[in-house]
């Protein structure tokens, strides 16, 4: 069996071709500006257009079933975007208007659970009984997967690592609340922390300043550059300390393309912030946290998986 995987983030959409046993066929990536529900559409059908005229070239068998993440919470029954504060997507039935316009049966859930679910049956944490991922891209997402499925919770919002609260009066995040992590640690947040230093803009070149940008100052050694990516270091660590002791992963997972690219500046942090003040210190905590194996591609991977019989 073919299946499709598509992952919607807030700035791309990556999709594979993927056979039933992990093999990844074909592969789109592009950047978007999505923000409308037939924007949506639109992009989601390009890439799955793309991918199958790849498999008709290759003469390989058409996919028979898509998985799509979407950076988006979503109903409880996962058919329904509830909101989607990058896309500006609200109470729209997606599962079957994107079935209807590919012609395929369609599974769906959030961007962090099909990457924290790519990582856990074809990555990083391929065998443990237990993950926690920790998704930094445009926000921060999260997945807590428990004996090979993503904890969903009764409202569909379980996981959601980017919107536990790190400092209460801190900046105010995309869900319209102050001081989660992903006000911190996003995408958008370093962003806005890279316009005030110098080496950031510079490497931006009179383009807006990114968080590759501020990453990649950092990796060049600016000192006010380390600085800022290691404070979304210790609020990683801040949200760990309220994550660990009520789920006790067997394996936490940094993903993400920001996590990705700043994984040498941040898991040294993550590790001695927590050594120093995670709960429960008389007791023996073995820890594993790992970057990512599957690199850009796990979130589509995981969406495709979704969509397994």
């Amino acid at each position: 069996m073919t299946l499709l995987g598509i992952d919607v983030g807030g700035t791309k959409v990556a999709g594979i071709a993927m056979t039933e046993a992990g093999e990844v066929l074909h592969r789109s990536w592009r950047e978007h500006r999505i923000r409308s529900s037939d924007g949506l559409l639109d992009e989601i059908a390009r890439t799955a257009d793309e991918l199958r005229d790849a498999l008709a070239a290759a003469g390989q068998p058409m996919p028979e079933r898509l998985g799509l993440g979407i950076a988006s919470w979503l109903t409880p029954d996962a058919s329904t975007i509830a909101w989607a504060a990058h896309f500006r997507i609200r109470d729209f039935p997606v599962r079957d208007a994107v079935s209807a316009r590919v012609g395929l049966p369609v599974v769906v859930d959030n961007d962090g659970n099909a990457h924290g679910l790519g990582e856990h049956r074809f990555g990083a944490g391929r065998g443990a009984q237990s993950l926690l991922l920790v998704s930094l891209g445009t926000g921060v997402g999260g997945a807590l997967v428990v004996g090979g499925q993503a904890l969903r919770g009764a409202h569909g919002f379980a996981g959601e690592l980017g919107h536990v609260t790190v400092v209460e009066d801190g900046p105010l995040c995309s869900c319209e609340t102050h001081g989660c992590l992903e006000a911190f640690a996003g995408g958008q947040a370093l962003a806005r922390v890279g316009m005030r230093i110098a080496a950031a803009r510079e490497l931006a070149g009179g383009m807006p300043v990114t968080a590759k940008h501020l990453v990649d100052a950092a990796l060049a050694g600016d000192p006010a550059s380390i600085g800022a990516v290691g404070d979304a270091g210790i609020a990683i660590a801040a949200a760990l300390r309220r994550m660990l002791p009520a789920f006790d992963p067997e394996i936490v997972v940094l993903g993400g393309s920001v996590g990705m690219a700043a994984q040498s500046i941040l898991l040294p942090i993550i590790e001695q912030e927590l050594d120093a003040l995670a709960p429960l210190q008389s007791v023996p905590q073995p820890r594993r946290i790992v970057p990512a194996a599957l690199g850009r591609w796990s979130t589509a991977i995981g969406s495709a998986s979704l969509a397994l019989p």
